[in-house]
C-alpha cells in the first residue's frame, strides 16, 4: 500500500488496534506522521490474516476509493469501513475453521471418543466432530495486552492511596477469561453465545452440551426450542428440568445445568479510570471485575459512587459495601454494552493515629465520624478514647476542632466530616505508676498492684520475705515529681502503719550484708583446694580445715606456710611456718592462706630427646639406667628413610666459654645397639638424638608426560639423576606431529613455573644440563602439537582502527587473538603488515611482543637509535602491541612565552657584543 493509502487508513486502522488491547478509538492528532503508528497499524492488519490490497479492493466493491476520499470522508464512513475489515477478518477464520455444531445442537461427551449427538426417542447417537469436552482458559491477545496494562498500572499506583483504590491492582479482584469453565452463580444472566451443559443421571442418561442462538433459543433434538435469553441460571435449571422431563427419565435431584462457556461481551469504563474505553470480556464477570480489568479508578477516582449504565437505568456501585461484604458483587453482572462511570471522589478524609487502618477514606455526604472508624476497622485497645481532634482547612484558615471519643463510639455524639478533613486519634500516653516495687531478699521480687492506703506490711505480706533476709530495717526509695529521689527508712515497728506511695521501691537486706566475713584458703599439695568464708572473729583447727580439703597429697611434705592478714590493716602481712607433722592446736582464721608445700616442686629433673626419621619424637625424663635403646623403643623405631649407620648426639658441655652442644656421630644396629665408635656408649642428662634420612631417599619419584610422545603418562624415575630426553626416549620417542621446538616443562618443587625447553637442541646436546634439563619428581612435561597458524591481537593495528571507525564489522573485540596461516619465518612487523593492515597511528611499535608455545616471551629491540628488531614469529606464537598513551595536557600549561624568551636571546646577543667590544 502506498504511504497516503496508509495516511488516509490510519484513523481506521488505529480503531482497530485500540480495540485489541481495549482502548476507545480516539487516535492522536500526530499518529499520521508517526512511523511507528503506522509499523503498529500494518502489523494488526498482518496479524488478522489481511494485507493493505485485499481491504482496498473490498471497499472498492461499496463504492468507495480511499485513495480519492479526504481524511473528512474517511470519517465519515468510519463504520462501512469497520464492518468491512471485520467481514474480510471472519471470512478468513471461517475458511480455516473446521465444521462446528450448529447452535443448540445437543452434544454427548464421551471420555473415550469424540463426540456423539442425542437422539431422545432411542434412536442411533451419531458422531460429530466437535470436541465437547472443557476447555482450559485460553488467553486471546486483547486479554494479555489488559493483563499488561493492570500490572503496569499496579506498578505506577502509590503505596498509600483511597482506601479501596488498590483491590483493582493487587490481584484482589481477577477477571474470568472467555473460555473459562468456572463456576457461574445462580444470578448469571444468560444470553445469546452462552454454552449450558445438561447432565442427567436417572433413568435416562445424557450428556448436552447446549449454545443460546442469537434468537436467545436452546434447540435440544426431539423437543421444543426453550428461550433463555435474560433468564438467571438459577431459574434456568428449573425451566430446563420441565422441559426435558417430557422426554426423559429422572428425578429433581438427578441432572445438574451448569455454564461451560461464557458467552464475551463488551463493556465500556469511562470517567476517573486508568484505562479508558471499550474492553472485550467474559459474561462471567461483575462490574468489579470489569473495573479491574480497566486499572481500576485513579487516585481521583471515586470507590462510592460508581454507576453502573444500562440503558436508562443507573446502578450505583460501592466498594465499601463489595470490601465489607465479597458477595455484594454478584448484584452488579454485566451484560453487553453496559457502561461503567466513574465519577471524581467528592468526600476525601484523612484518618491518622491509633487506628488499625490509617490512610485517606472517601466518604458519602451523610457519613460522618463514626462511619469513617468502622471502615478503618476500629480503634486499639489503647486509643485515648477522651480525644479526637480534627484539622479542618477554611477559606482563610486551618481550625482545629476537638471531641470526646467515648461519645462518638457510643454514638452519643455525631460528628460531621467534611472533605479535606484530617481526623487524629490518639494513643494513651500515660506510664504506669500505680505501683510498688520490691527487690532483694524475698521469694517474689518484682512490680505489684498498689492499692488504695496499702501499707509496706501488707505488701511484704504478698512478696514473702526470705529465712536470710534482715528484718530489724527496711528503705524505701520514694521517686519524688522534681525528679529527686527520697530514701526513707523504716523500722521494723513503723512497718503496720507505713502507708506506700505510687512508684516507691522497698530495698529488703539479706543479713550476710551486715556481716563482717573474709576467705580463708587452702592451696598446694592437697586433694582438694577450696576457698571459705568466715567472719571476723571466727577460728578453725588447722587438723579440720586439711580434712575439708580431702587430707595431704601423697608428695606433700611436712611444712607448710600460713600467710596472715591483718583484717584491720591489710597491708601488715605474717607469715607463719607450720609443721603438719605436729599441727598441735594451731588455729587458722577469716584471711588466712594455707600453702602446703609438694615434694615435686623442688626435684630438679634432666631430659632426652629423640628426633629425626623415627616413628614418634619423645623427650623423656633422664635416669642413668636408660640406655639408647630404650629410649629408641619408646618411639617407635625408625622411619623407612632412616640412615641408622649416621645417628647425631648432641651433649650439652659447660666450659670456660658457657655453656654448649658438642655434636658427634654413632652407628646403630637393627636391634638399635651402638656399634660405633664405642659398644660401651652411656647416655647424660640434656642428650639431643637425631637420626638422619638416607640421602636423596624419595619414594615418590613420579612425572607426568603429556602431549606428542607415543606413550604418554605417568613415569617413576629410575636413578637419582635423569635428563629429559632419556625420559622421552623412554616413552617411544615423538609422533609425527610433534612441535619439538616448543616443548614446556612445569616444575613444582623449589623455583617453581613453566619453562620453556627446546627438545631439538636437548637431542643435539644429550646430558647437558643447559639444553637438556634434569628431571625432578612432580615435574609435568608436555610435548604440544605443531601449529601452522599464528595469533594476532588486533590493538594497535590498522584493522582495529576499521572495527572501532564501524567501516569494518568483524564482530571481533580488540583484546582477543584473531588467527592466521603461518607462511614463513618472518619477523613481527612482516606479519602485522600482511595480515592487519600495517600499525596504526597510535600504535606504540616498541611494544611489539611475540609470546611463543613454550612460554617465552620476545620483545622489540632498538639498535643504532633509530632502527628496531622485530621478534621473529614462529608456529603457535602470538603477536600483540599496545597503541601509544596519550599525554593528558595540564590546564595551567599556557605554552611557551615567546616574548620573554626572544627578550632573553636579545639580552644574551647585546652582552655578547659588548664584550666582544671591550676586548678589541
Amino acid at each position: 500500500m502506498s504511504y497516503p493509502m496508509m495516511r488516509r487508513l490510519i484513523p481506521v486502522l488505529l480503531t482497530l488496534l485500540i480495540s485489541i488491547t481495549y482502548v476507545t478509538a480516539q487516535a492522536q492528532p500526530t499518529a499520521r506522521d508517526n512511523p511507528n503508528v503506522m509499523a503498529q497499524i500494518k502489523s494488526v492488519l498482518s496479524s488478522k490474516g489481511l494485507n493493505e490490497q485485499e481491504v482496498k479492493e473490498r471497499l472498492k466493491t461499496k463504492g468507495l476509493n480511499i485513495d480519492a476520499m479526504s481524511d473528512a470522508e474517511i470519517a465519515q464512513n468510519r463504520s462501512v469501513i469497520e464492518q468491512t475489515i471485520a467481514e474480510l477478518e471472519s471470512e478468513k477464520k471461517n475458511a480455516n475453521t473446521d465444521k462446528k455444531v450448529a447452535p443448540g445442537t445437543p452434544v454427548v461427551v464421551d471420555p473415550a471418543g469424540p463426540a456423539k449427538t442425542v437422539d431422545p426417542t432411542g434412536g442411533t447417537a451419531t458422531t460429530n466432530s466437535t470436541e465437547s469436552t472443557a476447555k482450559e482458559p485460553v488467553t486471546t491477545k486483547a486479554e494479555a495486552v489488559a493483563e499488561a496494562v493492570q500490572k503496569v498500572v499496579a506498578q505506577k499506583a502509590p503505596e498509600v492511596g483511597i482506601y479501596g483504590h488498590d483491590i483493582f491492582t493487587n490481584q484482589t479482584l481477577e477477571a474470568f477469561r472467555t473460555t473459562d469453565g468456572a463456576r457461574a452463580p445462580d444470578t448469571y444472566i444468560l444470553g445469546a453465545g452462552d454454552r449450558i451443559r445438561i447432565t442427567i443421571f436417572g433413568m435416562s442418561q445424557a450428556d448436552l452440551l447446549l449454545e443460546i442462538n442469537k434468537e436467545g433459543y436452546i434447540q435440544p433434538t426431539g423437543l421444543k426450542q426453550l428461550y433463555l435469553q435474560g433468564v438467571s441460571i438459577g431459574e434456568a435449571r428449573k425451566l430446563i428440568g420441565q422441559r426435558f422431563s417430557a422426554a426423559y427419565r429422572f428425578q429433581q435431584d438427578q441432572y445438574t445445568v451448569t455454564l461451560q462457556t461464557a458467552r464475551a461481551i463488551t463493556v465500556n469504563v469511562f470517567g476517573e479510570a486508568n484505562l479508558r474505553g471499550s474492553f472485550n470480556m467474559s459474561a462471567l464477570n461483575t462490574a468489579f471485575n470489569a473495573l479491574a480489568v480497566a486499572g481500576g479508578p485513579t487516585m481521583q477516582g471515586s470507590v462510592r459512587n460508581i454507576e453502573l449504565i444500562r440503558g436508562k437505568t443507573r446502578k450505583k456501585m460501592d466498594v465499601y459495601s463489595f470490601l465489607k461484604d465479597p458477595a455484594f458483587q454478584f448484584q452488579f453482572d454485566i451484560q453487553q454494552n453496559d457502561i461503567l462511570y466513574v465519577p471524581m471522589a467528592q468526600k476525601i478524609v484523612a484518618l491518622e493515629g491509633a487506628v488499625k487502618r490509617p490512610m485517606k477514606y472517601e466518604l458519602t455526604e451523610k457519613e460522618g465520624l463514626s462511619e469513617l472508624l468502622a471502615f478503618a476497622g476500629g480503634i486499639y485497645f489503647n486509643t485515648y478514647v477522651e480525644f479526637v481532634q480534627i484539622q479542618r482547612a477554611q477559606a482563610d484558615s486551618v481550625i482545629l476542632l476537638e471531641y470526646k471519643l467515648s461519645d462518638v463510639l457510643n454514638g452519643k455524639q455525631v460528628v460531621s466530616i467534611l472533605d479535606g478533613d484530617v481526623v487524629t486519634i490518639r494513643s494513651a500516653a500515660k506510664p504506669l505508676e500505680r505501683f510498688a516495687e520490691v527487690e532483694g531478699a524475698v521469694f517474689y521480687p518484682g512490680r505489684y498492684e498498689l492499692k488504695d492506703k496499702m501499707t509496706l506490711a501488707a505488701l511484704l505480706q504478698r512478696v514473702q520475705l526470705t529465712p536470710e533476709a534482715f528484718t530489724s530495717v527496711y528503705f524505701v526509695e520514694r521517686s519524688l515529681r522534681d525528679g529527686t529521689t527520697q530514701i526513707i527508712k523504716v523500722e521494723s515497728s513503723q512497718v503496720a502503719g507505713f502507708q506506700l506511695e505510687l512508684k516507691d521501691k522497698i530495698k529488703v537486706f539479706d543479713k550476710a550484708l551486715f556481716v563482717n566475713q573474709e576467705n580463708v584458703e587452702i592451696a598446694g599439695a592437697v586433694r582438694q583446694p577450696l576457698i571459705r568464708s568466715l567472719a571476723y572473729g571466727d577460728k578453725l583447727p588447722l587438723v579440720d580445715l586439711l580434712q575439708l580439703a580431702g587430707g595431704l597429697l601423697p608428695t606433700a611434705m611436712d611444712n607448710a606456710q600460713v600467710m596472715r592478714r591483718d583484717l584491720f590493716n591489710p597491708e601488715k602481712i605474717e607469715y607463719i611456718s607450720v609443721n603438719l607433722a605436729q599441727p598441735g592446736t594451731m588455729m587458722v582464721q577469716a584471711g588466712d592462706k594455707l600453702t602446703v608445700f609438694d615434694k615435686r616442686t623442688f626435684v630438679l629433673n634432666s631430659t632426652i630427646s629423640l628426633g629425626g626419621a623415627v616413628k614418634t619424637p619423645v623427650t623423656v625424663n633422664y635416669n642413668p639406667q636408660l640406655n639408647i635403646s630404650d629410649v629408641m623403643m619408646m618411639s617407635g623405631g625408625f622411619t623407612r628413610s632412616a640412615d641408622i649407620s649416621h645417628v647425631d648426639v648432641f651433649r650439652l658441655g659447660y666450659g670456660d666459654n658457657g655453656a654448649g652442644y658438642t655434636k658427634f656421630t654413632i652407628e646403630l644396629d637393627s636391634n638399635y645397639k651402638v656399634v660405633a665408635p664405642s659398644t660401651s656408649f652411656m647416655l647424660l642428662p640434656y642428650d639431643q638424638i637425631v637420626v638422619r634420612d638416607l640421602p636423596m631417599f624419595k619414594l615418590d619419584r613420579t612425572v607426568q608426560l603429556n602431549g606428542q610422545v607415543k606413550y604418554p603418562g605417568s613415569y617413576e624415575l629410575e636413578s637419582k639423576q635423569v635428563h629429559l630426553t632419556a625420559l622421552i626416549n623412554q616413552a617411544g620417542g615423538f609422533t609425527p606431529l610433534a612441535d619439538k621446538r616448543h616443548a614446556v616443562l612445569i616444575r613444582k618443587e623449589g623455583i617453581s613455573g613453566a619453562i620453556g625447553v627446546n627438545l631439538k637442541k636437548a637431542y643435539k646436546r644429550e646430558g647437558s644440563d643447559k639444553y637438556d634439563p634434569v628431571i625432578l619428581a612432580g615435574d609435568v612435561i608436555t610435548v604440544p602439537q605443531y601449529q601452522n597458524t599464528i595469533g594476532i591481537r588486533l590493538q594497535g593495528t590498522r584493522e582495529a582502527d576499521l572495527i572501532l571507525s564501524g567501516v569494518k564489522l568483524s564482530g571481533k573485540s580488540l583484546s582477543t587473538v584473531s588467527s592466521f596461516i603461518y607462511t614463513s619465518p618472518r619477523n613481527a612487523k612482516w606479519y602485522i603488515r600482511e595480515y592487519t593492515g600495517g600499525f596504526a597511528k597510535k600504535a606504540d611499535r616498541n611494544s611489539v611482543t611475540v609470546s611463543y608455545p613454550d612460554g617465552s616471551t620476545r620483545g622489540t629491540k632498538r639498535f643504532l637509535l633509530f632502527f628496531r628488531d622485530y621478534p621473529s614469529v614462529k608456529p603457535g606464537a602470538i603477536v600483540s602491541l599496545t597503541n601509544k598513551e596519550e599525554k593528558i595536557k595540564n590546564k595551567d600549561d599556557k605554552g611557551a612565552d615567546w616574548d620573554k624568551i626572544f627578550t632573553k636571546i636579545l639580552a644574551v646577543g647585546t652582552t655578547m657584543a659588548v664584550l666582544i667590544t671591550a676586548t678589541k
